[in-house]
């Protein structure tokens, strides 16, 4: 039997929209999104898991203009600032659900790490990594969000872009966009790379 996919993703910063969650059957991911740093504020991650439309693509934002893209392509964002009551940047997280880009590979399942070593295994197991610190901007620990396809895939393209006008075509292409700036702290225009990953299984690929 296959497994189920993941279909939605929520966001707590307070007890009552944790109890909230878990009463509508989320699954609440055992990391404090704010932990490491000197916030009391407690967020944590919540996912479902179902037979409906599966989630397919994750991204983050952390600019404005990070999110027009994500909105043209029909991304849809969670409003909470994962680094609610932190002095990092006000990071939010978008999701794609469904298959209108060319590569779409539904995400079973979902993981955080917060220390670097325990991140080589993850990728031994087929576990994807979202290169956005989730603790971005603050003294909290590094945070990454890993996702695992219901298939193994593979990188047929990669590309790079130095204007947010370019992002909307990327994302109505099917592209992944690396959410940090290969030019952080560097100045000038800010820097993504993209990538699309199809299933190994398509046709003309490896194997």
């Amino acid at each position: 039997m296959a497994s189920k996919c993941v279909t939605e993703i929520a966001i707590s910063i307070s007890s009552e929209r944790e109890q909230q969650l878990r009463g509508q059957g989320f699954h609440m991911m055992d990391v404090n999104l704010n932990q490491g740093n000197l916030s009391t504020t407690r967020i944590y991650m919540w996912y479902k898991k179902g037979n409906e439309e599966p989630i397919t693509i994750v991204q983050f934002s952390f600019t404005d203009e990070m999110k027009d893209g994500l909105r043209s392509a029909g991304y849809t964002e969670l409003p909470e600032n994962l680094n609610s009551g932190a002095k990092g940047n006000v990071i939010q997280l978008w999701y794609f659900s469904g298959s209108s880009p060319k590569y779409d590979i539904p995400i079973v399942d979902l993981l955080l790490t917060t220390n670097v070593s325990a991140e080589a295994v993850q990728f031994k197991y087929g576990w994807e990594r979202l290169p956005c610190d989730l603790n971005r901007g603050n003294s909290g620990d590094n945070i990454y969000l890993w996702v695992k396809r219901e298939s193994e895939t593979y990188i047929c393209d990669v590309a790079a872009t130095t204007l947010y006008q370019e992002h909307i075509n990327l994302f109505n292409e099917g592209y992944i966009r690396m959410d940090e700036d290969l030019k952080r702290g560097a100045g000038g225009n800010w820097i993504f790379l993209w990538y699309v990953n199809p299933p190994i299984r398509a046709a003309g690929s490896p194997g």
